[in-house]
């Protein structure tokens, strides 16, 4: 979800009819990219900023940093303060938002510029049943690896609402244990960051670095999972595939499924989106929909905002997999591990081979709840 700004220039393609010639792009310098969302679940709340520019001919986005960020509660008119980490903003990790209530998000950026959403009112959540999570050798095949790469298939039971429409949203945590926290390449690690001190040859490939606590890494899907329940209201939905999560190592895992329900709006902005995602703007398909977002400048309505500001209703639901026992060849290389010398080390001190568990949306060294200890 935080870098999906890269696909955004794909609503500048010509809305005439589509030939199948390659497509033509329309960049704009500076267009700025907000997206955020606050869930009723703790942890997952986040805002991305992002602002579009050029660099050495390159068109990229930039992440925004020194924003002032927060989510007001608009039926209690109180605001949460979101804090700056790495690319994007998080939330307080105890904050949440209320089913039936009103959010909006407040962005002033250090320009002056002051970003705004319209306020979205959050829905009621419904509960995960069920999850499935099969393994299977051959999960699917990568072209960039030119191999077949094993892992497993979830798969997901949920009952729908009768009588109201529903629009749905599957994310997930993926957590798996972190042994070694940092690795430096043709370097060594001092002051939290990895650098070569000069007048060394025949430098090692790379150092290993053990965490200095207990570490979890996680990750997030990849791509956009949505459903709605236009031809299944009220049906109890059994089997629904989510995601296939590849064998990245084989060390334990946990999979923190949680199932958003979303706004109408929110939820036809993010398929929108889906369809650019996942190009499916082929040669021969229908123009891709307009991406109406939220987002505004309040002191310049000449300025156009991409992104949106959502709010969700998140059901949650746990599975620890057990995978060490696992003999399939894992998408990370399985390398030896090389320690620096701390006995008579001829490198700059403090001589160390530990390493922090920064703490950060893709890091934790605070134990999951669901955590299984196998050791």
């Amino acid at each position: 979800m935080r870098y999906f700004f890269a696909f955004i220039v794909l609503v500048f393609l010509s809305q005439s009819c589509i030939e199948p010639v390659k497509p033509e792009f329309q960049y704009i310098e500076n267009v700025l990219f907000v997206e955020g969302l606050a869930s009723t679940a703790q942890g997952t709340s986040f805002v991305s900023i992002r602002q579009a520019s050029t660099e050495f001919g390159i068109y990229q986005t930039s992440f925004v940093e020194g924003a002032s960020v927060r989510v007001e509660n608009i039926d209690e008119g109180v605001e949460t303060p979101f804090s700056q980490d790495l690319e994007s903003y998080v939330a307080p990790t105890d904050f949440i938002v209320n089913p039936g209530q009103s959010y909006k998000l407040i962005v002033d950026l250090p320009d002056g510029r002051r970003i705004e959403s319209n306020a979205e009112s959050t829905a009621d959540a419904v509960e995960i049943n069920d999850v499935q999570i099969n393994y299977e050798s051959e999960l699917y095949f990568d072209e960039e690896l030119e191999r077949n790469i094993p892992g497993h298939q979830m798969r997901v039971d949920f009952l729908d609402p009768e009588n109201v429409p529903n629009y749905y949203y599957f994310t997930y945590r993926f957590i798996e244990d972190l042994k070694f926290c940092e690795r430096c390449y043709d370097g060594i690690l001092r002051d939290g960051s990895c650098y070569r001190p000069s007048g060394f040859r025949n430098f090692p490939d790379y150092y290993d670095y053990q965490c200095d606590t207990e570490c979890w890494k996680i990750r997030f899907p990849e791509s956009i999972i949505l459903y709605d329940d236009q031809f299944s209201d009220g049906l109890n939905i059994e089997n629904y595939y989510v995601d296939n999560l590849p064998l990245y190592t084989r060390t334990d895992a946990l999979v923190e499924l949680q199932l958003w329900t979303l706004t109408e709006e929110a939820y036809r902005y993010y398929k929108v989106l889906k369809d650019l995602v996942d190009n499916n703007i082929g040669f021969n398909a229908p123009p891709p929909a307009p991406l109406v977002g939220n987002m505004r400048n309040v002191l310049n309505d000449e300025e156009f905002v991409f992104g949106r500001f959502s709010v969700a209703a998140a059901s949650t639901t746990a599975v620890f997999i057990e995978r060490e026992t696992l003999t399939d060849l894992p998408i990370e290389p399985i390398l030896p591990v090389v320690f620096e010398p701390t006995l008579n080390s001829p490198y700059p001190p403090p001589a160390t081979i530990l390493a922090p568990c920064n703490e950060s949306r893709y890091r934790t060294a605070i134990k999951p709840e669901n955590w299984i200890d196998n050791e």
